[in-house]
């Protein structure tokens, strides 16, 4: 199993803390960084940056019952 860690809080901080011990990258204003020369902006401006969210299901998934089943069945029209 793969290590992982999510962060929902609303503490900037705390998120950039994460980020400059290691723990995975942020999609943040640039004015975030002001104060920081541990942290490293990259300027992203191509592609444009659209709100997307995904659905990943195994193959057989598609026969589940379940709401993620149901939701795949519902976007591919079945």
């Amino acid at each position: 199993m793969r290590a992982a860690l999510r962060y929902d809080g609303p503490d900037v901080a705390v998120l950039l803390g994460l980020v400059a011990g290691g723990h995975g990258l942020a999609l943040l204003p640039a004015a975030a960084l002001a104060g920081r020369p541990e942290l490293r902006g990259v300027p992203v401006g191509t592609p444009r940056l659209v709100h997307r969210r995904e659905m990943v299901r195994a193959p057989a998934a598609a026969t589940g019952t379940g709401p993620a089943a149901l939701l795949g069945r519902l976007l591919l029209g079945g």
